[in-house]
């Protein structure tokens, strides 16, 4: 089992985390390419940091699908998480 952390944000509107955090996992999922029964520890540990980062951040702006940021900005945040 992997767990992590939730992050710590200020939370304005929680509609569609739920939604941000599966699109997220298989947008890396995807990404990865890679049958589920392939996919390691450091696979699904960087899959689970990326959709918790993107859930997180779209509860921080009110509204639903309009505020979703772009991959790059999402990657960058990723990024800025790993860094911390």
């Amino acid at each position: 089992m992997i767990r992590q952390e939730g992050l710590h944000v200020q939370p304005v509107d929680t509609t569609g985390a739920g939604d941000s955090f599966m699109a997220s996992v298989l947008h890396q999922f995807l990404i990865k390419r890679k049958s589920i029964g392939d996919l390691t520890e450091q696979d699904l540990s960087e899959i689970l940091q990326f959709a918790n980062t993107v859930a997180a951040y779209s509860t921080t702006i009110k509204g639903g699908f309009s505020v979703v940021p772009t991959l790059d900005e999402l990657e960058k945040l990723v990024r800025g998480v790993q860094n911390v």
